[in-house]
């Protein structure tokens, strides 16, 4: 059974390394991985497989978003965070960075549904404001990882508000964004 669990690994690494140039191979060695990793965890009971399964479907939500499969990447995203979010109860301060990092997935996959319904514009405020939080709190304690994902996020947020006519939001997210971005001397 271990060796099931190594394979599901090293499918996982292919996708996630040498195949991720090629989504659809991507897909199906992250699916994969995704499958036997949730065999293994069914027939042991174990629960240590979670944080595995999160990640892959976590990737797998990436990768069906980059293909605009937002429906997909939406499911496999939401039953990843609520993974993770339960993962990091029992574990906190674990968890923070990839919980995240899938408020940005499912925040992107909402931006791309929001054509059709633009009720997914606000939920995807609420969840990269959630994700600005958290990355607020790890750049605290670790800003050479986290400050340009805040700087990032604060422009994202900045942009979406404008989008949304809430304008002083916007410029005010802007701002502080200019300002973490010439720190840092990123090129915005």
């Amino acid at each position: 059974m271990e060796n099931d669990e190594e394979f599901a690994d090293e499918l996982l690494r292919q996708a996630i390394g040498p195949d991720f140039d090629n989504v659809e191979t991507a897909v199906v060695k992250t699916t994969d991985a995704l499958e036997r990793y949730r065999r293994l965890s069914e027939s042991s009971r174990d629960g240590r497989l979670d944080a595995k399964i999160a990640l892959a479907l976590q990737y797998l939500a990436a990768l069906h978003a980059h293909l605009d499969q937002n429906v997909e990447a939406e499911r496999e995203c939401a039953k990843a965070l609520e993974i993770f979010r339960r993962l990091e109860k029992d574990s906190p301060g674990e968890f923070e960075d990839v919980i995240a990092h899938s408020l940005c997935i499912l925040a992107r996959s909402h931006l791309d549904l929001a054509e059709a319904d633009k009720n997914y514009k606000d939920k995807a405020v609420r969840e990269y404001s959630e994700a600005l939080e958290i990355y607020r709190r790890l750049a605290a304690k670790n800003p050479e990882e986290f400050e340009r994902e805040v700087a990032r996020l604060l422009r994202r947020l900045s942009e979406l508000h404008h989008e949304l006519g809430q304008h002083d939001d916007g410029w005010r997210e802007y701002a502080e964004s200019a300002k973490l971005f010439r720190r840092l001397g990123i090129e915005e």
